[in-house]
């Protein structure tokens, strides 16, 4: 049975995975340690907010927007 993170994850490799095939580029913004960032080797663009906080939430869109 999978749960919850490993959702995640293939979720997000497959997102990962279909920009990479229509030639886009993907920002993966991580809510979490940075050690987790290696559990998905598809990300090569990988933003680490250490926190799920709505402030580091709205940061993190500030700078990407």
């Amino acid at each position: 049975q999978r749960n919850y993170v490993s959702l995640n994850y293939t979720h997000v490799a497959r997102a990962v995975a279909d920009a990479r095939q229509a030639q886009r580029s993907a920002v993966v913004l991580m809510f979490g340690p940075p050690r987790l960032a290696e559990q998905i080797p598809e990300a090569t663009n990988v933003v680490c907010c250490w926190s799920g906080s709505a402030a580091m939430q709205a940061a993190a869109a500030r700078r990407l927007g």
